[in-house]
């Protein structure tokens, strides 16, 4: 295959990869809690979410809302927040949420 032939793939992962980002972003803002909705789901890279809660099983914390705030906080302070409305910061949350000892029920 020459190269001339490769444009109409190269294009179309661009508008693919446009699209996601153009949806993430309209998301966003259209949602005026959308960072605490994303909180509560367990979400594929790719937009499939399950929507749960947070419920303490093994957490002196007895507050999920706190417990939560202090690991966006965490991981704020860790990667001078670069890393906001990411999924790699989702599942960092997520993993200092079980880390604290939550569990994310799903509904």
């Amino acid at each position: 295959m020459s190269t001339e032939n490769w444009w109409p793939v190269v294009l179309l992962g661009i508008v693919i990869n446009t699209t996601g980002c153009v949806a993430e972003a309209w998301n966003s803002y259209a949602t005026p809690h959308y960072g605490r909705e994303r909180a509560e789901q367990i979400c594929h890279p790719y937009g499939h979410c399950s929507q749960g809660t947070w419920v303490a099983r093994s957490s002196v914390e007895p507050d999920p809302a706190e417990s939560y705030r202090t690991c966006v906080e965490r991981n704020m302070r860790r990667e001078n927040g670069w890393l906001k409305n990411t999924v790699a910061f989702g599942m960092e949350v997520n993993h200092c949420m079980v880390m604290n000892g939550y569990e994310l029920v799903l509904r």
